[in-house]
């Protein structure tokens, strides 16, 4: 359904060429919705731990109302990778993951950073790493 620049990398990114059965279809009230959803307006009632992995040059999802919102959320940690939208599954799949986990060990498990404090070092409000 994306038509912006970084939908190309799409089914590379997704690595459709390993599921040739799979359908590229959408059905057509999906993208009814979409012209009337703005998850950036509930963005203050999240109260649960919320990771947001943003891709700094995303021209799908605009990258300044993803840290809108996320500064927005009480409980949000907000990780930045270099990239367009679909980066996590690219080259930096690596660095989303590695954010991901962190963020699971840490609310999940309890468990402590591998730097020994409770967020990463260079933490802000919203808890920010790059």
């Amino acid at each position: 359904m994306l038509t912006t620049p970084d939908a190309a990398a799409g089914d590379h990114a997704l690595r459709a060429h390993r599921y040739p059965e799979w359908q590229r279809q959408v059905a057509a009230r999906s993208a009814l919705n979409m012209v009337f959803y703005r998850p950036g307006r509930d963005a203050a009632r999240v109260r649960c731990p919320l990771l947001v992995v943003v891709a700094e040059n995303d021209r799908s999802t605009p990258t300044r109302l993803t840290v809108r919102a996320t500064r927005a959320a009480a409980s949000a940690e907000l990780v930045r990778i270099p990239g367009g939208h679909y980066e996590p599954f690219l080259a930096g799949h690596a660095r989303a993951i590695e954010a991901e986990l962190s963020f699971l060990r840490r609310h999940v498990l309890g468990n402590q950073s591998p730097g020994g404090s409770e967020t990463p070092a260079d933490a802000e409000a919203p808890r920010e790493t790059a």
